[in-house]
């Protein structure tokens, strides 16, 4: 009996405290293994984010929030639900009577975020961070499957990432992959080396990124620096830092 009752306690020590933290609160979590610094030099930790549309006029909720843009003027009231989902991708689309706004996160005052309305700069998709640690630019334009978010302490705005993997998936307008991409935003958890937040545009089920595994965590495939000549030429071919705007 001693030897059963030592066995069940080292079986809970192992298991039940991630039991406790997931399952408990109802919600399944996958715990991915953590790269070594020499890893993620190397290989990536992927992630997708995307804008997320809201018609508030087929929406109904108990609270709401007040979207303000910089000024502090409020732009509307909407659910709780949008602020956030707002905030998290950075860009979303907001439609109320047929009227149609493309928002775009674009300060934090008094502890909540502030947005502006994009109209005329030529961002179709969006914007991303526009300032890091060598430069700063007037308008940074998403690129829908060819930007990515990173940490701006170790990449900078403009570097050119490589990864094998992506050449030939097919993209929404016909056309397959390259496989380059143009780091053109930050994000408040993309954080470290490799650590690459992939923008798809607006949100879709069948999202190409998503199907190649660009969304999972665990998938670590290669990655590279793109320098030089061969850089520059990515970026005059993507117009970085704004977009080619097909209409």
């Amino acid at each position: 009996m001693k030897s059963v009752l030592i066995l069940l306690l080292s079986f809970c020590l192992v298991n039940c405290t991630e039991y406790s933290t997931s399952k408990a609160k109802g919600v399944t979590s996958k715990r991915y293994p953590t790269l070594s610094l020499e890893q993620s030099k190397k290989l990536i930790t992927p992630t997708t984010y995307s804008i997320l549309v809201y018609n508030l006029d087929k929406m109904t909720c108990n609270g709401q929030k007040k979207i303000k843009d910089i000024s502090g003027n409020v732009l509307f009231n909407a659910c709780q639900e949008v602020y956030a989902g707002c905030e998290m991708e950075g860009t979303c689309l907001i439609q109320q009577k047929s009227k149609k706004l493309l928002l775009n996160v674009d300060d934090v005052r008094d502890g909540e975020r502030h947005f502006v309305v994009l109209k005329d700069s030529g961002c179709a998709y969006g914007q991303g961070a526009r300032r890091d640690k060598v430069k700063g630019y007037k308008t940074m334009c998403l690129d829908p499957y060819y930007s990515v978010a990173a940490d701006l302490r170790i990449y900078n705005l403009g570097d050119v990432i490589y990864i094998p993997s992506a050449v030939g998936i097919l993209l929404p307008n016909g056309t397959t992959h390259d496989g380059y991409f143009v780091v053109r935003d930050s994000g408040g958890a993309i954080k470290g080396y490799g650590r690459f937040d992939f923008f798809s545009g607006f949100k879709s089920n069948s999202n190409p990124l998503k199907l190649a595994g660009f969304s999972d965590k665990d998938n670590n495939v290669p990655y590279f620096v793109v320098k030089g000549s061969q850089a520059s030429q990515i970026l005059e071919k993507r117009n970085f830092p704004t977009i080619i705007v097909v209409k």
